[in-house]
């Protein structure tokens, strides 16, 4: 559960809204679910890491690779532990969703695997899934944690693919295509969150910039 803060940041209703459009974009998330009250709003997820009041082993990105400060070495820990290309895929859409979405604070402990029971390796759900840039800050302050093709602003669609072409992932222009296209409708997201028509705009804003430095050129 995450409170509601009383900040003039919404963050409960923005993190409810960026779920909700996490989920049309295909990404696997725990249910969540927004908590209202008559002055505030909490956002509450199950946790992904207990399964019948028994506890699954997950190990975080940072716990497999302490040094890790790109998505290659999220792909390539990924890779390590056999991690199916199916999943891999889930992967790079989160990659594309934070970058789209203005989710900065993508650092290593923000990604996480899985045991089960047989053993094997597996993605755990997305989670920590929200805009975090601080639109009253420089630019330096707002890039993102986790560097792609060794950049960590300004991100473009050859950025994307050059890492998809590296890890085989297939299908990648319809994954960035497909992010594109629900990102681009965050407002609908928004107000059924009831985020605040102020933050509706600045979120659209960056997110609009985004798109243009992602979106297909012919």
């Amino acid at each position: 559960i995450k409170f509601d803060e009383h900040s003039d940041v919404p963050t409960t209703r923005i993190e409810y809204s960026y779920y909700l459009m996490a989920k049309d974009a295909g990404l696997n998330m725990m249910q969540s679910y927004l908590m209202e009250g008559e002055r505030t709003a909490h956002f509450l997820t199950e946790r992904f890491d207990r399964q019948e009041n028994k506890k699954i082993h997950i190990q975080t990105l940072a716990a497999m690779n302490p040094y890790s400060n790109c998505y290659e070495d999220l792909f390539d820990t990924a890779c390590r532990i056999g991690i199916l290309p199916s999943e891999q895929k889930q992967l790079f859409l989160l990659m594309n969703m934070n970058v789209l979405g203005a989710n900065v604070d993508d650092h290593n402990k923000n990604f996480s695997f899985l045991m089960g029971k047989d053993g094997v390796w597996h993605v755990a759900p997305a989670y920590d899934y929200t805009f975090s840039v601080d639109p009253s800050a420089p630019g330096y302050m707002n890039r993102h944690s986790m560097t792609i093709n060794n950049k960590n602003s300004d991100i473009e669609r050859t950025d994307l693919l050059e890492l998809a072409k590296r890890y085989n992932i297939k299908g990648a222009n319809s994954i960035i295509d497909k992010a594109i296209t629900i990102v681009r409708n965050y407002e609908h997201y928004a107000q059924q969150a009831g985020v605040s028509p102020h933050w509706i705009q600045k979120i659209t804003e960056e997110i609009g910039y985004r798109i243009e430095k992602v979106k297909r050129k012919f």
